[in-house]
């Protein structure tokens, strides 16, 4: 129960660390002690509906229950959040707490990682040695 009171302040700190649009997963743990839960299924939904959540699921790891479920939809949610971005173009993935701007450049098929210099009177200048993103292949 102190993991589920602690989500709201796990959302406000990943929202403000992140980018606004992070996809957020809600996972239920242990769900194979039915008979000693402690969160009920309405205060899950509240939360949901509160903090704009739109993925819920109840795992298992002494089971496997789920597992395998969980992992195959983050992979697939992060891909069709990767290909919407492709699709918009150039987009700025960023942090406001952070240094640098990641952008995806549809023309170059690739990331490029935008950082204030403090050297350089805060102006900005393109790392390229972080110029790809991991999950493709580097040229």
């Amino acid at each position: 129960m102190e993991s589920f009171r602690n989500i709201p302040l796990w959302i406000k700190q990943l929202r403000s660390y992140c980018n606004p649009d992070v996809s957020i997963f809600l996972v239920g743990a242990k769900c194979d002690l039915e008979e000693n839960r402690e969160v009920a299924n309405q205060d899950i939904q509240y939360l949901m509906k509160e903090y704009d959540i739109s993925y819920y699921i109840e795992t298992s790891a002494k089971t496997g229950f789920n597992s395998t479920k969980l992992f195959l939809d983050i992979v697939k949610i992060m891909y069709d959040n990767f290909l919407a971005y492709k699709e918009k173009g150039s987009k700025s993935i960023y942090s406001k707490n952070s240094s640098s701007i990641h952008i995806y450049d549809k023309k170059q098929e690739k990331f490029s990682t935008l950082s204030k210099n403090n050297s350089n009177n805060g102006q900005t200048e393109v790392d390229k040695s972080k110029s790809s993103c991991c999950c493709r292949n580097q040229s």
